[in-house]
C-alpha cells in the first residue's frame, strides 16, 4: 500500500500545481488593448482593488521661459500595470515613484523682489537648475504668467511682496534613463535629421525652431506631487527703505497674518514677543499692505468662508497637483540611443540643431539693463538681467551712419524672381553703397537666400519618328549672396571722433520682433523704414526727436563691434538687443537701455523667428549612403524618412545572420541600384513595345507621356 498511496499523493500535487499555474497564466480579458492604461484599471476593478492613476507624471516638454508645459516628449505604456509603492496609483512603465517620508504640512515665507530673481511656485527646481549654461539662463520663468503679475504690480504701487506658504509633499515621480519617444515628437526628430541628410540646412533650423515651440525648452525628469495654500501680500515698499521695518520682520509680519487666517495658535520665539515697539511696526506693516490674496493649489475645494484648514489638509489626497519640477534641455533626449533609425553622427547634429534653437529662444528673449532700483536715473524697469550699465557712461558722440547691402546672384541667372532684387538696399544718407563723409564701411554680416523654384516645360520631336513629341521639365532656382555693412565714425586721434549730419537712430524690428521703442512692429513718429539683411527694418530720421536713441554699433555671432575695440560686446554703458537670428547667428545691436520708455512689459517673442525657407532642388548627392529616400516600382511608391529607414533597416537585418553582413549604407545603396536597373529593363521592354505596335497603326499619331520624377516624356 505504500508504494501505490506515494503515487497517488504524486498524482494529485502535480495535477494541483498545474491547476495553479495555469490560472495563474489565464489571460485577463479586455475590450481596451495592451498598453492602453484603461486595461489595468479594469483589472484592478476586478480583483476589487480600489486603484487610480497618478496624473503627476514627468516625460512632458516644458518651456523654462513661460513656465507651461508643453507637448508630450516621451511615450508612455502600461504593459506592465506598475503601481506606487503604497499600491494607491497607476504609473507608466517608464516612470517610478517615491513616497516621501516627511509628508507633511510645512510652513515657509519669502520675501520677493522681481527685478532681482524670478518668482516661481511650482518650478523653482528646473528654474534655477535648468543645465543652460549660455548667457540667457538667467531669465528662466521670468515670462510666466505669475512672475508677469508680480512685477507688473510691483512696478505700478512700487512694493514688494511677501509670501507664506503652507505646503504639503507627498510623492516624487522619476523618470528613467533612455525612454522611448513619444510618436509626434519622433516624427518631428526624423524630419529634421531627414533635412539634414539632404543638407537642407535652412529647413532644418526652421524646423528645430518649430520643435522648440510646440515642445518648449526641456523635458521634465521628476516631478514633485503634493498641494499647497498661498498667502502673498503686496506691501510698500517705502517701509523697508526708510529703516521703518526690518526684512525679518516682514516675513514675521506676514507668517503672524497668515496664522491668524488659518485659525492657528502656533506660538513664536522671544522675537515675536508683542511689545509696543513691536505692535506699532506691525501696525505700520498692515497699514503698507495694499493687496493680499490666498489661493489653494491641488487637494480639495477651498471656500475661505467654509472650509477649515484642518479639513483641508485632511483631504489633501484627493487631488495632488506639481509643487515642484526638475529637468533638462530637450535636446538631452536627442541621442543614438533613443533614435537608433539614425546614424549617430546625424542624431548627435539634429540634437545640436534643437540646442541652437533653443538657445535663440532664449536670447532673443534676454533684456539687459540696469536692475538696481536705487539708480533711479539707470533703472530699466523692462530688464530681466543685468548687464552692468548701471554705473557705466555711455559715450554720447557716437553716431550712426546708416547701412547698404550688396548682393550677387549665384547659380542659375536666367530666372524671373532674382533673390538679390529683395536683397540690394542702398545707404539712405548717400543714395548709393557708400558712406557719408566721417564714416567708414564695416561688415556685418554675410549670407545666402534661396529664389523661388521655377519650372519650364519643353517639347520636341522625335529625331527619328518626326510625328512624335517627347517632353521635359527643367528647373531653375538662384541663391543670392549678400553682405550687410553699416557706416561707423571714422578715428580721430585715436578716439572716434564726433560727426557731421549723423542720421538719428530709432530701433529696429521684423516680421518676428518688436521695436523696442514702440513695443509693436513699427517705427516711432518721424522716423522711415529702411531694410537691412533679409527681414530688419531700421527705423532712420534727420529730424532730432524726442523719441530718438543713443546708438552703440553693431556686432554679430563672428564679427565684433568698432566701437567697443572690435570686441563682440556694447560700448560702456550701452545694452545689447537682438536685431534677429540669422541661420543660427546672433545679430546685437546697442543702445541706452534706460531711455526706453513706455508702461507695459516686453510680450515673449515664441519661435520660429524666421520665414519659412525655400527648399532647394538639388539634394545633397556626397551622402548617396545615407538617402532618406527609397523607391518600389512595382508597389509604385516612394518612402522618405521613418518608412525609408524602417525599410532600410529590414534590409540589414535581413543580412545579419551572415558573417560578411552589409552595412545599412550598402544595403541601401544596393536596393537603389537594382532597382534602377529594373526600371532601364521596364522601360527598354516598354519602348520595344510601343514600337511594335506603332508599326502597325497609322504613322500620324502623336504620344506624350511623363515620368515619375523628372516629368520626361519618351519617343
Amino acid at each position: 500500500m505504500g508504494p501505490w498511496f506515494i503515487l497517488l499523493w504524486g498524482v494529485l500535487f502535480v495535477g494541483a500545481l498545474g491547476l495553479e499555474t495555469s490560472e495563474k497564466n489565464a489571460t485577463f480579458v479586455s475590450v481596451w488593448p495592451e498598453g492602453d492604461p484603461n486595461r489595468c484599471l479594469e483589472m484592478f476593478e476586478n480583483t476589487k482593488q480600489k486603484v487610480k492613476r497618478f496624473g503627476v507624471v514627468p516625460g512632458l516638454g516644458w518651456d523654462n521661459l513661460r513656465n507651461v508645459e508643453a507637448s508630450q516628449a516621451v511615450q508612455y505604456t502600461f504593459h506592465k500595470c506598475k503601481l506606487t509603492n503604497d499600491g494607491q496609483y497607476l504609473i507608466p512603465d517608464n516612470v517610478f515613484t517615491v513616497a516621501l517620508k516627511r509628508s507633511y504640512v510645512q510652513t515657509s515665507a519669502e520675501f520677493i523682489d522681481v527685478t532681482e530673481r524670478t518668482s516661481s511656485l511650482t518650478s523653482s527646481t528646473i528654474n534655477t537648475y535648468s543645465s543652460l549654461y549660455f548667457y540667457g539662463n538667467r531669465i528662466s520663468g521670468s515670462y510666466s504668467a505669475d512672475n508677469i503679475e508680480t512685477k507688473t504690480k510691483q512696478l505700478e504701487q512700487e512694493a514688494y511682496t511677501a509670501r507664506v506658504m503652507l505646503q504639503y509633499n507627498r510623492y516624487e515621480s522619476k523618470l528613467q534613463v533612455d525612454p522611448p519617444l513619444s510618436p509626434q515628437f519622433k516624427s518631428r526628430l526624423m524630419s529634421l535629421a531627414g533635412r539634414i541628410e539632404l543638407n537642407q540646412l535652412e529647413m532644418a533650423h526652421y524646423e528645430a525652431q518649430l520643435i522648440v515651440r510646440d515642445f518648449g525648452t526641456h523635458v521634465l525628469k521628476s516631478v514633485t506631487a503634493g498641494a499647497a495654500l498661498i498667502k502673498d501680500d503686496l506691501f510698500k515698499r517705502e517701509v523697508l527703505e526708510d529703516g521703518r521695518i526690518s526684512k525679518t520682520n516682514v516675513l514675521d509680519y506676514s507668517r503672524r497674518s497668515f496664522n491668524r487666517w488659518c485659525g492657528s495658535r502656533r506660538r513664536y520665539n522671544s522675537r515675536t514677543t508683542k511689545s509696543d515697539s513691536k505692535e506699532t511696526e506691525e501696525n505700520t506693516y498692515s497699514d503698507s499692505v495694499t493687496e493680499s490674496s490666498i489661493r489653494a493649489m491641488g487637494g480639495p475645494l477651498m471656500d475661505p468662508n467654509t472650509t477649515s484648514v484642518s479639513d483641508w489638509i485632511a483631504q489633501l489626497d484627493t487631488n495632488l497637483v506639481p509643487m515642484d519640477r526638475s529637468g533638462d534641455p530637450l535636446y538631452y533626449l536627442i541621442t543614438p540611443h533613443t533614435l537608433p533609425e539614425l546614424p549617430e553622427a546625424t542624431a548627435v547634429e539634429a540634437a545640436e540643431y534643437v540646442r541652437k534653437a533653443i538657445q535663440a529662444y532664449y536670447e532673443i528673449n534676454v533684456i539687459p539693463g540696469c536692475t538696481n532700483k536705487n539708480r533711479t536715473d539707470r533703472f530699466s524697469k523692462f530688464a530681466n538681467i543685468d548687464d552692468g550699465s548701471c554705473s557705466a557712461e555711455p559715450k554720447q558722440s557716437l553716431s550712426f551712419g546708416g547701412s547698404f547691402q550688396t548682393c550677387e546672384t549665384k547659380g542659375d541667372k536666367k530666372v524671373i524672381n532674382d533673390p538679390c532684387d529683395e536683397l540690394t538696399f542702398s545707404n539712405v544718407l548717400t543714395g548709393k553703397d557708400t558712406c557719408p563723409e566721417g564714416y567708414e564701411k564695416k561688415l556685418l554680416h554675410e549670407g545666402s537666400k534661396l529664389g523661388l523654384l521655377e519650372s519650364e516645360r519643353h517639347c520636341k520631336r522625335c529625331p527619328t519618328h518626326r510625328s512624335r513629341r517627347y517632353c521635359s521639365t527643367s528647373y531653375k532656382q538662384a541663391n543670392g549672396k549678400y553682405s550687410t555693412y553699416w557706416c561707423s565714425p571714422k578715428e580721430k586721434g585715436g578716439k572716434k571722433g564726433a560727426t557731421t549730419n549723423p542720421i538719428n537712430f530709432g530701433g529696429i524690428f521684423s516680421m518676428t520682433i518688436n521695436n523696442i521703442l514702440t513695443n509693436a512692429m513699427n517705427c516711432p513718429e518721424e522716423f522711415s523704414e529702411t531694410r537691412m539683411l533679409e527681414d530688419i527694418f531700421v527705423c532712420v530720421s534727420n529730424k532730432i526727436t524726442d523719441t530718438n536713441i543713443p546708438f552703440g554699433g553693431f556686432f554679430s555671432c563672428k564679427i565684433g563691434n568698432p566701437l567697443a575695440s572690435g570686441l563682440k560686446k556694447c560700448p560702456p554703458g550701452f545694452s545689447k538687443q537682438l536685431a534677429t537670428v540669422n541661420k543660427g547667428c546672433e545679430i546685437y545691436y546697442c543702445v541706452v537701455s534706460w531711455k526706453l520708455s513706455g508702461s507695459a512689459l516686453p510680450p515673449l517673442r515664441r519661435p520660429p523667428f524666421m520665414m519659412k525657407p525655400a527648399v532647394p532642388i538639388v539634394e545633397d548627392d556626397r551622402k548617396p549612403n545615407n538617402t532618406l529616400v527609397m523607391v518600389d516600382m512595382e508597389a509604385e511608391t516612394w518612402m522618405q524618412n521613418q518608412e525609408a529607414l524602417n525599410l532600410q533597416q529590414g534590409i540589414t537585418e535581413g543580412q545579419s545572420g551572415h558573417p560578411q553582413g552589409l552595412s545599412p549604407g550598402a544595403a541601401a545603396a544596393i536596393a537603389i541600384v537594382c532597382t534602377l536597373v529594373g526600371v532601364v529593363a521596364l522601360l527598354a521592354g516598354f519602348v520595344l513595345f510601343k514600337r511594335y505596335q506603332q508599326s502597325k497603326r497609322s504613322s500620324g499619331q502623336e504620344m506624350t507621356g511623363s515620368g515619375k520624377r523628372s516629368g520626361n516624356s519618351y519617343c
